[in-house]
């Protein structure tokens, strides 16, 4: 019975590995995507989106679907500015439903900025999670994910850039309380070791 735990353990490891390696779509509460924890000074900040590619994206995508959900979506205003180079863009990013952005041709940077928007507070408030996570109805209901698709046209391959049932991907936090943070990283994925692993079979 120990051996299958740890045999068990082993692969629920290597399956937050693969997840890890995969393209993520992120969103961020700076312009330059690299902040996930920040306040709204005089109200107002400007944050983004965007695709870290890797995986089977690593090569590059034609685009992506994608919703943020905002716990305090009463108290703030969002004003989404999408990349310039997309071709078609339907629907808002920060709105119930989601949105849908593609490009005509590859997209190929080891990082693609999707959208920039501006989030204005309009009660003051702590706390602000912006949630990204599947498109409300998604295009393919067999990937019911955030997603983004390659560049094999005419085919435009999907690939889930993120877990599926609106389970949530990626989180950013405004104005946070006390200790909390919003790590830039896939939500529920952490390193693990393998001596890590090991210890709880002991």
């Amino acid at each position: 019975m120990k051996t299958l735990l740890m045999h068990l353990a082993v692969a629920c490891c290597l399956v937050a590995t693969v997840y890890a390696e995969e393209a993520t779509i992120g969103v961020y509460v700076d312009a330059a995507g690299t902040q996930c924890t920040g306040s709204t000074g005089g109200g107002v900040v400007t944050g983004s989106v965007w695709v870290n590619l890797a995986g089977a994206a690593a090569g590059g995508i034609t685009g992506a679907e994608f919703r943020v959900d905002n716990n305090h979506r009463p108290d703030c205003t969002v004003a989404v500015s999408p990349d310039p180079a997309a071709l078609i863009v339907l629907g808002d990013a920060f709105n119930l439903a989601g949105t849908n952005i593609a490009y005509d041709t590859c997209q190929t940077s080891a990082r693609v900025r999707l959208f920039t928007f501006t989030l204005t507070e309009n009660t003051p408030s702590s706390d602000i999670w912006l949630s990204l996570t599947q498109h409300y109805r998604p295009s393919n209901p067999y990937y019911a994910c955030p997603l983004v698709t390659l560049c094999d046209g005419p085919v435009f391959t999907k690939v889930c850039a993120g877990p599926e049932a609106n389970s949530v991907a990626w989180q950013a936090l405004l104005n946070p309380s006390g200790s909390l943070t919003a790590d830039c990283v896939p939500v529920g994925v952490a390193p693990t070791s393998w001596s890590q692993v090991k210890s709880l079979y002991h």
